[in-house]
């Protein structure tokens, strides 16, 4: 198999042979049993590096950039340990493959932050053997003891002798990979925790980086979409026959939710799309509007009909999961000395990021080829043999990198569509490409949700119990997820109150509402509602007990040293303590999940019913740090991210189908806009844990708590521009 891809940087039959160990004059290292520290038995999977006798040494890069940076720092672990130069480093994409199935999510993937907790102790192990079997391959042919060698930068040493790896090559392959290869220590680090300059920067910059809308094969068509108003539509029938006739086309074929135009060029395939007439079955989402979304949500906030979701203690690995007792938690409010009650609510969100969706498919005699942005390639392998009928070994997928995914690319329904445009190519490959208005169209939107939180406080302004009801759609069931027996969906109700807070008597519920609009998992998850519910809770809590908002979450995290720790930082970033004019205020917030902490803070000013934000500042742990600029670069962009949200992003529904159709209807902050942007890092010898989703989540809460601060009414439902002009 040959795929040429555009710019030079080919996916070539050499880099296939080296991916599966067979490329004459290479070592392929690769550690099947070797798990992390996380995984409780031994894990069947791990990276590789091949050494060429030149000295270059290629590194899998086993997860999809999606611009987060693991192209260069899950290889910069293999490198850190391998002892190798680094400017001599080539990153191969991610292909799919069990041999790369994240220890973690014991599948290949990129998600929930987990690429470097997940891969780390794995690819160091990886790096280690391959400087050990050479180490052993020098020994023997100096016949010298292994104890007088050494490695720096790619070159064997010792005993008045000295080898390049390329040369040892052949010999070290002979030898048996180590299971316990010795690992340096943290003040031996050259790569690892160090500000260096990204592999993918220059071809990013130059434009030769591969992305999936970039791809390019030899007799390749283009693919464009005429679709129903709902990806679950089944089309009944269609009529191409202006379009077959059309220049440049040579096929029209049904897909899920729409008809497949085949044509030489995208734009000879869209302007013969325009033109088909499809017919399809109802929509899921029927006339569904934004009324009739208020009122179900608002409606099944006072439900009996509700399911408990439990109480989980995140501070246990794994976490512990108590069950709630209602009884308990309703008993504290009877004898609560004051009770207050508030309802919050967000809307649909997309994830708009800017390549929209596309993938690449070829079906040929020898089996079948995915190109493209996938966040899951191993699920995009599954579902392309299905659909093609082929055993799963028949079914190749390569990963680009990948245009923004925050979620959207976790999902195959686009993998599926453009397998079966493929299936009708007489085996020429196929580049299915949405346009930016379908993109937003068949988006699997973060749901809209309301929340109503109650707080009882004892006779001294302490919280005595909370209780908290979500209400919206389950992401869970629309992706058909098989659930937990009698637990609420986690990616809805999960962490609507904080297990940190350390107060008793919590009880959390979620009332499911189906609407049949497509839902999905969206940038940071159940946080990117239930920080803003669970934070503004807490900081009117705070006020409703007379306390600095700040020192009363300081009291409730009781001696939680991370989470304290990045609280304070933050707080002395804002300079929380300085005097303000009236109108002026500053507001905190923190989330948590796995190995990272962070806590955000907001300074804003108000006037006349116009909102200014001049700063926003995080205080970020996530444990061992690979590189403290990328590191920065995630926190802080995931924090425009959810400036984003918290000032603009909604998207509304009209006779089933969502508003927004481009970035014109789906406001984006302009360069302008951003206010200033602090990060601080928290140095820590703790495992690593995730950086690509704490960013995003707090900036919401933060801001709101400081437009109380400041003297606003407190808001209670986002995006802020429905009651405020942004300055």
């Amino acid at each position: 198999m040959t795929n040429t891809l555009a710019g030079g940087n080919g996916l070539v039959r050499r880099d296939v042979l080296k991916g599966l160990g067979l490329a004459v004059g290479t070592l392929v290292v690769s550690l099947p049993q070797i798990g992390c520290a996380q995984a409780s038995t031994p894990v069947d999977f791990g990276p590789f590096v091949a050494i060429d006798p030149s000295g270059e040494v290629t590194i899998v890069c086993p997860g999809s950039d999606m611009g987060q940076g693991i192209y260069d720092s899950l290889p910069r672990l293999v490198a850190e340990e391998l002892d190798c130069d680094w400017q001599l480093v080539r990153v191969r994409q991610a292909y799919a493959n069990p041999a790369f199935q994240n220890p973690i999510a014991k599948k290949q993937r990129t998600a929930n932050s987990e690429s470097i907790a997940g891969y780390y102790m794995m690819l160091r192990r990886t790096g280690a053997a391959a400087r050990q079997m050479l180490l052993l391959a020098a020994a023997e042919r100096w016949d010298v003891d292994i104890a007088q060698l050494e490695t720096t930068l790619g070159v064997v040493s010792g005993a008045g002798n000295s080898a390049g790896y390329g040369e040892l090559t052949e010999a070290a392959s002979r030898f048996p990979i180590p299971e316990d290869p010795p690992l340096k220590s943290k003040d031996a680090f050259n790569l690892i925790g160090k500000p260096l300059v990204r592999k993918d920067l220059s071809t990013k910059v130059n434009g030769s980086a591969i992305f999936g809308i970039d791809v390019r094969m030899p007799g390749m068509l283009v693919a464009a979409l005429k679709l129903a108003p709902h990806p679950a539509c089944e089309i009944t029938a269609f009529d191409a026959e202006a379009a077959l006739a059309s220049p440049g086309v040579v096929g029209a074929t049904k897909v899920n939710g729409g008809v497949a135009i085949l044509a030489n060029s995208f734009w000879e395939a869209k302007s013969a799309a325009d033109q088909v007439s499809i017919r399809y079955n109802q929509s899921p989402a029927g006339q569904i509007d934004d009324a009739e979304i208020e009122m179900r949500i608002w409606a099944a906030l006072d439900s009996t009909e509700a399911m408990i979701f439990p109480d989980f203690d995140t501070t246990s690995v794994p976490p512990k999961m108590n069950p709630p007792n209602p009884a308990v938690v309703e008993q504290a409010f009877a004898n609560a000395h004051s009770v207050e009650t508030a309802d919050f609510e967000v809307p649909y969100l997309a994830h708009a990021a800017l390549e929209p969706l596309c993938c690449t498919a070829q079906l040929t005699a020898q089996g079948l080829t995915i190109i493209g942005p996938l966040q899951d390639p191993e699920r995009a392998r599954v579902i392309g043999a299905e659909l093609a009928g082929l055993p799963i070994e028949k079914v190749t997928v390569e990963v680009t990198f990948i245009g923004g995914g925050f979620g959207r690319k976790w999902p195959v329904d686009f993998v599926a569509v453009a397998v079966q445009a493929a299936l009708a190519a007489n085996g020429r490959p196929v580049k299915t490409i949405w346009t930016r208005e379908q993109d937003f169209a068949v988006d699997q939107f973060r749901p809209a949700f309301k929340a109503r939180t109650s707080t009882a406080f004892d006779a001294e302004g302490k919280i005595a119990a909370m209780r908290s009801r979500i209400a919206g759609q389950s992401i869970w069931t629309y992706q058909q997820r098989p659930g937990i027996p009698g637990v609420a969906d986690p990616s809805v109700a999960g962490l609507l109150i904080y297990d940190r807070y350390r107060f008793p008597n919590k009880y959390i519920d979620f009332v499911e509402t189906d609407f049949g609009i497509p839902v999905g998992y969206w940038r940071s998850v159940t946080f990117s509602q239930n920080s803003f519910f669970a934070e503004s809770a807490i900081d009117m809590a705070a006020i409703h007990a007379g306390a600095d908002p700040y020192l009363y979450r300081r009291e409730l995290l009781s001696g939680d040293e991370r989470l304290t720790t990045v609280l304070d930082r933050a707080a002395r970033m804002i300079e929380w303590d300085r005097a303000r004019e009236p109108g002026t205020g500053v507001g905190i917030a923190i989330t948590y999940t796995g190995n990272a902490f962070c806590a955000q803070a907001a300074e804003v000013t108000i006037e006349d019913g116009t909102l200014s934000i001049a700063r926003i500042v995080s205080a970020f742990d996530c444990g061992t740090i690979v590189d403290p600029l990328n590191v920065e670069a995630q926190i802080e962009g995931g924090s425009i991210f959810g400036l984003q949200a918290a000032l603009w992003g909604e998207v509304g529904f009209e006779g089933g189908q969502p508003v927004p159709q481009n970035f014109d209807s789906y406001r984006m902050p302009l360069l302008f806009e951003i206010p200033e942007i602090e990060t601080a890092l928290i140095e820590s010898d703790q495992p690593p844990g995730g950086a690509g989703e704490l960013g995003t989540p707090g900036v919401a809460p933060a801001i709101c708590n400081a437009i109380a601060a400041a003297g606003g009414a407190r808001p209670k439902r986002l995006p802020l521009s429905r009651d405020w002009t942004i300055a």
